[in-house]
């Protein structure tokens, strides 16, 4: 009887285990879903706030630099309505640089998030990512992509909601100054 009971226990932990590993992948897949663009594969939206929460946390606290570039492709509506919605999905490319977080904000908006990167290596960066769309991205009919892109630092007692407004506003300083270039804010 205690052997029918150990084996019976055994086969019974062992089936559990198994069950227990099989909710830890649905769980993985899930959380990929709730934190992924499902066109790009980049982090959505609500995941890169969270970050950006995380970030602008810091800044307050222990003065840690952190740097956003925020891109537009322009004239992506325009892509899409001409090409599909596809087409203008594989426009941009998902590299990016080391330690940096990188999410899709809206339909033609991108948010590459660096901590501890100070502005002018992001403006940097930001020219870098410039040039490699003009030269290198083409639409089906190879016709040029181009990009503005807005750079921003957190300064020290910035919160979310005040490094957002910078982000925006540098990106707008970008297309208003005629698209495809760069606003350091």
């Amino acid at each position: 009887t205690i052997q029918r009971l150990a084996s019976f226990i055994a086969r019974s932990t062992e089936e559990l285990e198994q069950a227990n590993r099989r909710l830890e992948e649905v769980n993985r897949k899930l959380v990929y879903v709730a934190t992924h663009d499902g066109l790009t594969g980049l982090l959505n939206r609500g995941r890169v706030e969270s970050i950006l929460h995380e970030l602008t946390g810091p800044v307050q606290k222990n003065h840690h630099v952190f740097t956003a570039i925020m891109v537009d492709l322009d004239n992506f509506k325009g892509i899409n309505d001409e090409f599909g919605h596809g087409e203008g999905d594989r426009v941009f490319s998902k590299k990016s640089p080391p330690n940096a977080c990188i999410g899709r904000w809206g339909g033609d908006e991108f948010v590459i998030l660096l901590p501890r990167m100070e502005e002018e290596e992001a403006a940097a960066l930001a020219e870098t990512l410039r040039k490699t769309i003009e030269e290198t991205v083409s639409c089906p009919d190879r016709s040029p992509v181009s990009a503005s892109l807005g750079v921003t630092q957190a300064r020290e007692g910035e919160t979310f909601e005040s490094f957002y407004h910078k982000m925006d506003s540098a990106l707008y300083q970008a297309k208003f100054r005629g698209k495809n270039t760069i606003f350091l804010m």
